[in-house]
């Protein structure tokens, strides 16, 4: 079971969401209902929405909850 699940259809949230699932590595799995081919990413971002595999970070203490205004500003 993932760690981090990001349930998306929007485009621009799932391209701030690749930003964050790419320093996570392999820790977060991103869901859209919409094949991710039509949603226009780029070949990175799409890469990494489909390449995503569970780790259970949460419950190993790995990954805390932190502001998440705070979090997406410091990613850009």
């Amino acid at each position: 079971m993932p760690s981090l699940v990001i349930e998306s259809d929007n485009k621009k949230n799932l391209q701030l969401l690749a930003k964050l699932a790419k320093q996570l590595g392999d820790k977060a799995k991103i869901v859209s209902a919409k094949s991710v081919k039509t949603q226009s990413l780029t070949t990175e971002e799409a890469h990494l929405v489909s390449a995503f595999k569970q780790v259970d970070l949460l419950k190993s203490d790995l990954l805390k909850t932190i502001d998440a205004r705070e979090f997406l500003n410091d990613l850009r």
